[in-house]
């Protein structure tokens, strides 16, 4: 066995947080995710270009994914929304790092995506005490 093998390091319970199993694409299955949503974003926003340039290849899909393999999953979806609606141009990967890299970072209570949700919790209602209930009355009573 390789000693520079990751197959047996568990980036965490959650499938989308662990690695890809192809060794070519070095993301996440959430990174991938939005990579592959932003790319199809980008092609049907610049259907012009995209006639001239072609679909993308798996290759062209390789070096995407290493390039964008450091961002965060909202980052690579941020960056592809804000090329999308601020350049009249194809994205390069470049393009993508820049655009989430130079706008602020939301809290994470903002990105419940990313965040770790926790159960709402039980509401339970609780009566009045006699005692507090009189006092409330009798201040009614006054006004």
């Amino acid at each position: 066995m390789n000693r520079y093998s990751t197959k047996s390091i568990s980036v965490s319970a959650d499938p989308r947080h662990q690695r890809m199993e192809d060794p070519e694409i070095p993301m996440t299955h959430a990174q991938y995710e939005k990579l592959l949503q932003g790319l199809k974003a980008c092609e049907v926003n610049y259907k012009s270009q995209m006639q001239r340039l072609g679909a993308t290849t798996s290759g062209e899909l390789r070096l995407w994914a290493k390039n964008l393999r450091q961002l965060a999953p909202w980052q690579i979806e941020d960056g592809f929304q804000i090329h999308v609606r601020n350049s009249q141009w194809y994205p390069t990967a470049a393009d993508i790092i820049n655009a989430s890299v130079n706008y602020p970072q939301p809290k994470a209570s903002e990105r419940p995506s990313d965040a770790l949700a926790l159960p709402e919790p039980e509401r339970k209602t609780v009566p009045m005490p006699p005692e507090f209930r009189s006092k409330l009355k009798a201040l009614f009573q006054t006004v």
